[in-house]
C-alpha cells in the first residue's frame, strides 16, 4: 500500500476512533474526575466497549502512521491529519445526529484543498 493510502487509513481509523470514543462516553452518562471518583470513572471506562474500541482505533492508527513517516517526508505526512477534522464531522452527522452547518461545510472544503495543495 502506498504511503499515501496508509496515511489516509491511518486517519481515518482514529477518527472513527475518536467517534467511538464519543459514543463511549456518551453511554457512560459523562466522564467525572473530582472527588474520590477517579477510580470509579476508570473502571466504567475500562467496562465500556466504544471505548475499548476507540482506543484499539487509535493504537492501530498510530502504528500505520509510523510506517506513514517512515515512508513519507513529514511536511507531506503531517498535513493530512488535517483529515480529520473533515471525518469527524460527517460521522458526526450521519451516526449521532449532530448539526453541521453551511459553515462547518465550507470550512471543511477549505481543510480539503488545503491537504490538497500540501501534500503535493
Amino acid at each position: 500500500m502506498s504511503a499515501l493510502l496508509t496515511a489516509l487509513l491511518s486517519v481515518l481509523l482514529g477518527s472513527v476512533g475518536q467517534f467511538l470514543l464519543k459514543i463511549g462516553v456518551n453511554r457512560m452518562g459523562g466522564v467525572r474526575y473530582g472527588g474520590g471518583e477517579w477510580a470509579a470513572t476508570v473502571l466504567k471506562v475500562a467496562q465500556q466497549p466504544a471505548i475499548i474500541g476507540g482506543v484499539v482505533l487509535f493504537a492501530s492508527s498510530m502504528m500505520l502512521w509510523l510506517g506513514v513517516l517512515s515512508r513519507m517526508d513529514l511536511s507531506r505526512a503531517q498535513p493530512m491529519i488535517a483529515l480529520s477534522y473533515a471525518f469527524v464531522p460527517v460521522l458526526s452527522w450521519a451516526f449521532l445526529g449532530e448539526t453541521v452547518g453551511l459553515a462547518r461545510v465550507a470550512g471543511i472544503g477549505l481543510i480539503l484543498v488545503g491537504v490538497i495543495l500540501a501534500i503535493r
